[in-house]
């Protein structure tokens, strides 16, 4: 399974990440909104985990963007 993580603060990011890729997910790491909605697009994910305090666009804002174009993947805010 391939996850997005969409975090901004990277200590907290990595470590997310550390933990899904031991239990043998495969993750992609981005820091802000604007380039979470280029990688989505991109990719099908089969979850995405987002902030909801992002630089650009914010995860709530994201979120309603995914929904509004009909992507269906799980997302936690």
């Amino acid at each position: 399974m391939r996850f997005l993580l969409i975090e901004d603060d990277a200590i907290l990011a990595e470590s997310l990440a550390e933990s899904l890729i031991n239990q043998r997910y495969a993750v992609d790491i981005v820091g802000d909104g604007e380039v979470a909605w280029q990688q989505i697009v991109a990719i099908d994910y089969d979850l995405v985990l987002l902030d909801i305090m992002l630089p650009k666009i914010d995860g709530i804002t994201l979120c309603k963007q995914l929904r509004d174009r009909g992507f269906l993947s799980p997302s936690l805010c």
